[in-house]
């Protein structure tokens, strides 16, 4: 089984780190790891009005080769857009390649 077809694109495996600075203020940030090739789809959507704007909530999955290290508690980017993971998959548990479930982190507003 190969990583499903599609049109490929650079999207960034980002991890939360905290650090303290001189004053020993908590620093907290997103460092991408790695960079790696995807084909990204869009699988659903949806428009709420929260706060007096119209915002958009994006789902997607990203079919990326096999690596250990990616987790449910890291983000993708992909240009602007950042997804949080919601699940990593390992499908037949052969690690040949990994489906990532994705949900677009924050609002999107529709302007």
């Amino acid at each position: 089984m190969a990583i499903p077809c599609g049109p490929k694109v650079n999207i960034e495996l980002q991890s939360f780190t905290q650090t303290l600075d001189s004053m020993n203020a908590s620093i907290e940030t997103w460092a991408t790891f790695a960079t790696v090739l995807a084909v990204l789809a869009p699988k659903s959507g949806d428009e709420k009005f929260v706060d007096g704007k119209d915002t958009a909530y994006i789902n997607a999955v990203a079919y990326i080769e096999y690596r250990s290290d990616v987790s449910p508690r890291q983000r993708v980017k992909y240009g602007t857009a950042i997804y949080n993971v919601l699940a990593v998959i390992n499908p037949l548990s052969q690690g040949l390649f990994l489906k990532l479930l994705l949900q677009n982190a924050g609002d999107v507003p529709l302007v």
